[in-house]
């Protein structure tokens, strides 16, 4: 895997925003994904009672009738992603979040190929009433027990659509404005959206018919799983002095052109898909740069004992634990490297935090 030079990159991190609001009515004629046995209705608060017209598990609702394309095609397209073993980690990047060197074995997975767009979320946001998913809603496929949608975390989300829609403004008021959200639909729909909590994200893919991606998913769609890579598009650059290059991935504030002030090398969000030579090894855009991080479904682990991490199972290992279950973890996208991670609340909503949604692989749009 990498080796500690590449840590003279991390030293930037981004501030990114683009984001969500409102839309047109979905259309009806969908098949649906069921909890497990014995889930029922939302619970402590976040939820508006009585009956909801938001309708949960229907695979790539959010594309239905969407006018937008990502690069000619749905911005639903789901990827399938073959299992195998790997390596996840690096112990010589510790210090960047990176998780210590572990063998991990995961069964087949299917994967967004484009980080989720502003188009796309406000379908969600025209749905949205405030009723939470239901318990064990958007479970994962290989792992049921214990990885659906949680009572606990109705209370972080917001009661109707005008409160979510109320911290989208304030958080676009507070940002520089220069991102890509706008109150009605415009020019920037195919961006990736990305004012966002953990809870409004994991809401967001049970919704949609997926699920958030495990943190080793992340890191197995984003390494090239076996080929363990360096970056999601390969090896490039070979060495740790050279820049990282800008036509791979849109880095936003990362220094990638030698010489370069923070002025000169920043650039907005763009397009989701807009650079074809940083696609990873199954097909996926974007898992380096445009939205800064994207959020994985595990509890943050990182900084804990080595024992801590002995202690996951090797095969389609999921980390979570109630002590810090208001800690998530979120990959760091625009730093090039696909090691880097950090953790980050469940409730907060930042200007910088996108998604992709994972699902079965019996489960693609169609």
């Amino acid at each position: 895997m990498l080796g500690s030079p590449l840590m003279l990159r991390f030293g930037l991190s981004l501030l990114g925003l683009s984001l969500l609001g409102l839309s047109s009515l979905l259309a009806c004629g969908r098949t649906t994904t069921d909890a497990p046995a014995g889930g029922g209705g939302g619970g402590d608060g976040g939820g508006s009672g009585g009956t909801t017209t938001t309708e949960f598990g229907v695979v790539a609702q959010s594309c239905d009738g969407l006018a937008e394309s990502c690069q000619g095609e749905s911005c639903c397209t789901s990827i399938v992603v073959p299992g195998g073993t790997f390596t996840m980690g690096d112990d010589a990047l510790l210090g960047g979040g990176a998780a210590p060197a572990h063998r991990v074995t995961l069964d087949d997975f299917a994967l967004d190929k484009y980080e989720v767009t502003i188009g796309r979320y406000r379908r969600f946001i025209a749905a949205y009433d405030g009723t939470p998913p239901p318990e064990g809603a958007g479970f994962h496929e290989h792992v049921p027990e214990g990885t659906g949608w949680q009572t606990r975390w109705n209370k972080a989300l917001p009661a109707t659509r005008q409160a979510l829609l109320d911290i989208i403004d304030k958080r676009q008021n507070a940002t520089a404005g220069d991102w890509s959200w706008t109150p009605e639909p415009g020019p920037n729909e195919t961006h990736p959206i990305g004012i966002l909590s953990w809870s409004l994200a994991a809401m967001f893919c049970i919704w949609d018919g997926g699920r958030l991606p495990t943190d080793a998913e992340w890191e197995y769609a984003a390494t090239g799983g076996d080929e363990e890579r360096p970056f999601p598009w390969g090896s490039t650059p070979s060495a740790a002095q050279q820049p990282l290059p800008c036509d791979y991935a849109n880095f936003n504030w990362f220094m990638c052109a030698p010489g370069a002030s923070l002025a000169e090398a920043r650039r907005p969000l763009l397009p989701v898909g807009s650079f074809p030579k940083g696609v990873g090894r199954w097909g996926h855009h974007d898992l380096s740069g445009n939205a800064a991080r994207e959020l994985a479904f595990d509890s943050y682990l990182s900084g804990r004992p080595v024992e801590a991490w002995e202690r996951l199972s090797e095969k389609n290992p999921i980390y979570l634990a109630v002590a810090v279950e208001e800690e998530r973890v979120m990959r760091d996208a625009g730093v090039g490297t696909p090691l880097y991670r950090q953790g980050t609340s469940a409730r907060g909503t930042d200007a910088y935090k996108g998604l992709r949604c994972a699902r079965a692989k019996d489960k693609l749009p169609q």
